[in-house]
């Protein structure tokens, strides 16, 4: 399960159809917890390519076979699963707080604080994130790529676009470092936007070439407020640079290799039109 969890960082839909045959064993079995983790599993799978009536389906399958299973650690990942609805996410706050789980509480955080920003709410996002941040710090020195994205996407929200910029980065480089495709592309995203909100038009709407690219590639389903983010921006951008000097600068990026566009979002590395 852990490689199948590593794989659906690159690729969702391979680790999908192995997980699926993974259930079939588990229920063999009889194995009620391990039912609800492979079902959790998948339940994120289909969060991160949009399927969300899928994903509230399988969360919903998920909770039901850990509540008999009895285990305290299926019981909790579970219900804070993908799409979890918020009684469900208090209960495994609860239920971690009771077990001094720092962990547990990170994660359950972490998610709160996703949901209340595709919600539009990213005071209480960047309250729930800056309870998880000294958490994971502490657990985990590299860090958690999904907590840096998340973060920078309050502070971006927020106008304070240098330090937006600096959480995007440090969550572009944990992610590259774990074969994380999803948290680098939506790195990308911010850093595209962080650049067009300071000046940086034609880095903008290259690096909003990379994001298209990476989608196209991954399957994976930017998240509301990624959208709202990448909409808003783009928009903005091809007012001011025109049609074709948008289109340009994002056709230039849907071309750049991955270990470059990683390095020019970075600032390590100049476009070669600068």
């Amino acid at each position: 399960l852990t490689f199948l969890k590593i794989l659906g960082q690159a690729d969702p839909a391979q680790a999908t159809s192995r997980l699926e045959d993974v259930l079939e064993v588990a229920r063999g079995l009889g194995d009620d917890s391990l039912v609800a983790e492979v079902l959790n599993r998948l339940a994120w799978f289909a969060l991160s390519t949009g399927d969300r009536s899928r994903s509230r389906a399988l969360h919903d399958g998920a909770v039901d076979a850990a509540r008999k299973g009895g285990e305290y650690l299926p019981l909790m990942m579970a219900l804070n699963g993908g799409c979890a609805p918020e009684e469900d996410q208090a209960e495994a706050l609860a239920l971690a707080t009771a077990r001094n789980d720092a962990i547990g509480r990170y994660m359950v955080l972490s998610h709160l604080a996703s949901d209340a920003l595709d919600a539009g709410d990213p005071k209480a996002a960047r309250a729930y994130f800056e309870e998880a941040l000294p958490i994971i710090e502490r657990a985990s020195p590299g860090g958690d790529a999904n907590l840096f994205v998340s973060l920078a996407d309050t502070r971006l929200l927020d106008g304070d676009h240098a330090s937006a910029r600096d959480l995007y980065s440090r969550g572009l480089e944990t992610a590259r470092r774990y074969i994380d495709e999803r948290h680098a592309t939506y790195a990308i995203v911010g850093l595209a936007a962080c650049a067009e909100a300071l000046g940086e038009s034609i880095l903008g709407a290259t690096l909003f070439g990379v994001v298209e690219r990476e989608l196209a590639e991954s399957g994976f389903a930017l998240e509301e407020v990624d959208r709202r983010i990448r909409a808003e921006s783009e928009s903005r951008l091809r007012a001011s640079l025109g049609d074709e000097a948008f289109e340009a600068a994002r056709s230039v990026g849907r071309s750049l290799e991955r270990d470059q566009a990683t390095e020019i979002a970075l600032g390590r590395r100049q476009l070669a039109s600068e």
